[in-house]
């Protein structure tokens, strides 16, 4: 992998990095997570998860994508658990706001309704 197509997080903004071994120190500090929100609906629990990838996820060199807000039900075995809802931005400012819509759209059942009595007819 070419250096440049590491990335840290410096005042918001991605940087390249000089080497491998800059890029895996600076990972393991977990700077890299943006926000992490439990949200409980009902008898229900979500985690909703922003991170910055370090790498650029775009094919497109003019838009590209540095980061994530993923929703996770964290109840759910680890085996099972993967994301059921993700939405990718370029800037940390694009990340923050959606990282906010998304708690949002959790609580008001917008993203996937949670398996309940109720609605296992």
């Amino acid at each position: 992998m070419d250096p440049a197509l590491r990335y840290t997080l410096k005042g918001g903004k991605p940087v390249p990095c000089e080497s491998l071994q800059e890029w895996n120190a600076w990972l393991e500090t977990r700077q890299n997570v943006v926000a992490q929100t439990d949200v409980r609906v009902g008898f229900d629990m979500f985690l909703v998860s922003t991170v910055f990838y370090g790498v650029n996820m775009s094919f497109d060199a003019d838009k590209p994508i540095f980061f994530e807000t993923s929703v996770f039900m964290p109840e759910v075995p680890a085996y099972a658990a993967s994301a059921i809802e993700t939405k990718k931005y370029a800037t940390l400012e694009e990340a923050q706001k959606g990282h906010e819509e998304m708690i949002g759209r959790v609580q008001r059942l917008e993203i996937w309704p949670p398996q309940t009595i109720d609605n296992l007819e």
